[in-house]
């Protein structure tokens, strides 16, 4: 997801949440499905075995690579742990800019989750990369 500080928080942040989640579990449904057609061809010797095995396997690749797309899509929603709230904290006091958009976001009255927190703390390590302390 895409977070831009300078702008107002997204009031529909939330929306996509169930469209990966309801992906995650189809994935994770796919990778048991290879696991047990995987388990058939092991324990019953058919004349397709190769092919059921191919398909299987097939079947448990794609499903960890969609697991774990989407289940990095849907981290973004998490809530901040206390760490990442204390360091949100510190920016905060620092920057302005982090004040602000941590301000509209209590206002629509929700707790930051951690892709607002990547976006921000991206934000400080450029402003940093460009304007080193001295």
């Amino acid at each position: 997801m895409k977070i831009d500080i300078f702008k107002e928080p997204p009031g529909d942040i939330f929306r996509a949440r169930s469209k990966y989640r309801l992906l995650t579990l189809i994935s994770l449904g796919l990778g048991i499905c290879g696991v047990l057609l995987a388990a058939y061809c092991i324990l019953s010797e058919t004349a397709s075995g190769e092919t059921l095995e191919t398909i299987a396997f097939a079947l448990f690749v794609v499903s960890a690579v969609m697991f774990g797309f989407f289940g990095e899509k849907l981290r973004g929603y998490s809530p901040l742990g206390p760490d990442e709230e204390k360091i949100f904290e510190e920016m905060a006091l620092k920057h302005s800019e982090i004040r602000r958009y941590r301000d509209l976001v209590a206002k629509a009255g929700r707790k930051p989750i951690t892709s607002e927190f990547g976006a921000c703390k991206a934000w400080v390590d450029d402003l940093e990369l460009k304007n080193p302390p001295q």
